[in-house]
């Protein structure tokens, strides 16, 4: 029985469809556990924002295009120090955090809304009442520094930080989904791979098939009657 087998995708199609109840348990059994991991095993993630607006002494008159220009340049250099040492480290003092500059730093995102200077600041932790406190304060001192350090005429902060009930991670759903697909492809691919290098004989047709063999007869075998 030396014969190879032909993969086509009716013989797959066929594995599967004799198979199907082993890809819905594996799928099953894997959102499952995604659920139980992500439920159980991941502590949520929150995350509040808040904005500022920088001020400087042209904002009240006429604004030529160079003035524009650097006020573009300046907003990225208030990025950058909002993240600084120098900003998060006070942050860290002034609400006695258990974490250091780094630790902070990884979890403060500092984003521009482009063609304006308003600066949105997001901060993410595993307790929304921390989030936003931590926030509020790098706002705080952020207008403090950049007003004394950057020579900046003020800064406004439009938009305090907000506790948010609802976790921005982990996403129960999509980790389910995500475990369901891996489940079903990993399974639907373990069946094939093994139905087609399982070279028994199981029928009439496999003989004539693999062996090259015509079948004379059947024997079929009877229960003995107690």
């Amino acid at each position: 029985m030396n014969q190879e087998k032909t993969v086509s995708l009716g013989s797959v199609l066929a594995l599967l469809w004799k198979r199907w109840w082993i890809v819905v348990v594996c799928a099953g059994l894997a959102g499952l556990a995604a659920w139980g991991i992500t439920f159980w095993g991941m502590a949520p993630v929150y995350r509040s924002s808040a904005m500022m607006y920088v001020m400087s002494e042209s904002s009240s008159e006429g604004l030529s295009q160079s003035d524009v220009n650097v006020a573009t340049y300046l907003t990225a250099d208030y990025e950058v120090m909002i993240t600084s040492r120098t900003v998060l480290q006070t942050v860290i003092d002034r609400l006695a955090l258990p974490e250091s500059y780094s630790q902070l730093k990884k979890r403060v995102a500092v984003s521009n809304k482009q063609g304006t200077r308003i600066l949105e600041i997001k901060v993410t932790d595993e307790d929304a009442q921390q989030a936003k406190a931590i926030v509020d304060e790098i706002c705080i001192v952020s207008a403090e520094k950049i007003v004394r350090l950057m020579n900046a005429d003020r800064v406004n902060i439009l938009e305090y930080g907000h506790v948010d009930s609802s976790p921005v991670s982990p996403n129960l759903k999509m980790n389910v989904l995500f475990a369901v697909l891996a489940g079903m492809f990993l399974s639907a691919v373990g069946v094939v791979i093994f139905g087609l290098l399982d070279d028994k004989i199981k029928s009439a047709d496999d003989v004539e098939k693999y062996a090259q063999l015509s079948v004379l007869g059947e024997i079929s075998t009877m229960k003995e009657r107690s």
